[in-house]
């Protein structure tokens, strides 16, 4: 049911509008920053985590280990894919208000009911290697905005959460899966800070 949510959001980008394949509400991943929320939304699938597979002993092939390794190709496609188009999103005092001012390069020091965003497209991409299914793109030309202003809206829910995001050219309308992975995090900004966007501060 979830990815039926998911795949009925929209992602507006500077070419236009797409359609939301991935979107995870990653909450509890600083510890010196309490009620900092990181939302992340693109037009590629973003799994929250492997999926839950048992090695069968009675096969060659080490099933869960397999289950990661496509959960890490999901996770690389999503940053570097040519075509992909991904909104990484901090919030400040998401449990205190609904309702975010956006602007500024990200920032973990924002006070309650602020916001930060940055914006990356993949306009080429080769292909580095192939391993069965699983392929490794390197990107060749990448746009990066990481001066978005605007305004963002949460609507929490059990398993989801709603966000409307309009930041100019870039916004975002669908939901987000809760995701308690906080492993997620520095994987996410380490691919933000690898196509230009500078660091996150501490």
């Amino acid at each position: 049911m979830l990815l039926v949510l998911l795949g009925c959001g929209a992602l507006a980008t500077p070419d236009g509008e797409e359609r939301v394949r991935g979107g995870l509400w990653l909450e509890g991943a600083f510890a010196n920053s309490p009620g900092t929320v990181v939302a992340l939304v693109a037009n590629s699938p973003v799994p929250c985590e492997p999926a839950v597979v048992d090695d069968d002993p009675r096969t060659k092939a080490d099933e869960a280990a397999s289950a990661e390794a496509w959960w890490e190709a999901e996770l690389g496609a999503a940053l570097n894919r040519e075509g992909a188009a991904l909104l990484l999103l901090v919030l400040s005092g998401a449990g205190e208000t609904e309702d975010f001012e956006v602007g500024g390069p990200l920032s973990l020091n924002g006070s309650v009911g602020t916001g930060s965003a940055v914006a990356i497209r993949v306009v080429e991409a080769a292909v580095e290697e192939s391993t069965e299914a699983l392929h490794a793109w390197v990107p060749t030309e990448v746009e990066v905005d990481d001066r978005l202003h605007g305004e963002a809206h949460v609507r929490p829910d059990a398993g989801v959460v709603g966000l409307t995001l309009d930041l100019g050219e870039w916004g975002a309308t669908t939901e987000l899966e809760r995701c308690d992975n906080v492993d997620l995090v520095p994987r996410a900004v380490a691919g933000v800070e690898a196509a230009g966007a500078g660091a996150l501060p501490e």
